[in-house]
């Protein structure tokens, strides 16, 4: 059967600027897509992000124009080995298009739980017993590292997952990451400048680590003992299929799923994602509270539960 695809563009500012790598954001743009059958609806988030993505904004809107219908797939009866085909080369569509279909045809409730997410600047307000904050280091090492010092004498069971942002040397990262106790820390997201050297910092330091996969970068080994986790994020990703190739690949860590900056429409997804792949693990979906917009904001908690697409598209026609 086939459905046609509408698509709503949107634009939604930050609360203030801040960097991903080195490109400077302070809003979020984005097309939304909907699908309509029998009485039913899915919404999915198409939203590349600057910096990250290899496609521009620009890139997305010529492909929606061209991709203005699909043959919905056959419903097995374990939704997560539906069939989907390729329906864009751009990750950011293809995982718009498949968000939009998956909630479209599984309307189950799910809970996921979420780490918080620092930046530079920003006020640690947890007061869970077990907390996983995600801390991005590397910008100013010195003011860093006392904040992370104080946050681990206010709360004695904080665990962090660091991420450098390829800020970091080899050097620099060991240095840094030896003057922080190592039972208060996870892993360390891309240790280092250089995925090569990944394996040597978890020799030197004795600390797990956790690789942001991006498909761009081709100089990826298999790594072993010090490789924890996986970071998926799905806007960088795109295909379902493709996640599933890289848990075979990875077969010895855990994916952890990570949000891209998308509106409570794309988290929604990739909350449904992590629930498919690894329901019981801590995901990196802590990142509504940055936008301006009022209802974003209000979903910043310490997990997340399903919402319904109309609930969603009720939001998304009051913007």
């Amino acid at each position: 059967m086939t459905v046609t695809l509408s698509y709503i563009p949107y634009t939604i500012p930050f609360k203030k600027p801040f960097y991903i790598g080195h490109e400077c954001v302070q809003e979020k743009s984005g097309i939304f897509v909907c699908i309509q059958d029998e009485g039913g609806l899915g919404i999915g988030d198409i939203s590349p992000l600057p910096g990250l993505s290899l496609e521009t904004l620009t890139d997305v809107e010529r492909e929606c124009q061209r991709c203005s219908s699909i043959t919905l797939p056959s419903v097995s009866d374990d939704i997560k080995e539906m069939e989907i085909p390729l329906f864009s080369e751009l990750p950011s569509v293809q995982f718009g298009i498949e968000s939009a279909l998956y909630s479209l045809l599984d309307r189950s409730s799910f809970t996921i739980k979420m780490n918080n997410l620092l930046m530079q600047g920003d006020v640690f307000r947890g007061e869970d017993s077990t907390m996983h904050v995600k801390y991005k280091v590397g910008r100013d090492c010195d003011q860093e590292l006392l904040h992370i010092l104080t946050l681990i004498d206010r709360c004695p069971s904080i665990q962090f997952r660091f991420d450098t942002n390829g800020l970091m040397n080899l050097d620099k990262s060991c240095d840094f990451f030896s003057k922080i106790p190592s039972s208060y820390i996870d892993y360390v997201e891309d240790p280092c400048d250089n995925p090569d050297d990944f394996d040597i910092f978890h020799q030197r330091t004795g600390l797990s680590f956790a690789l942001d996969y991006r498909p761009n970068v081709s100089s990826y080994t298999r790594y072993s003992a010090g490789l924890k986790a996986l970071i998926i994020k799905p806007t960088i990703v795109g295909s379902m299929r493709s996640i599933k190739a890289l848990q075979a690949d990875f077969k010895k860590c855990s994916l952890v799923f990570s949000s891209s900056f998308e509106t409570a429409v794309g988290i929604n997804a990739i909350a449904r994602l992590s629930f498919y792949f690894n329901p019981d693990g801590v995901h990196g979906l802590s990142t509504c509270s940055y936008f301006q917009e009022p209802y974003l904001s209000s979903l910043e908690k310490s997990s997340w539960e399903s919402l319904t697409s109309n609930r969603l598209y009720e939001w998304i026609n009051s913007l």
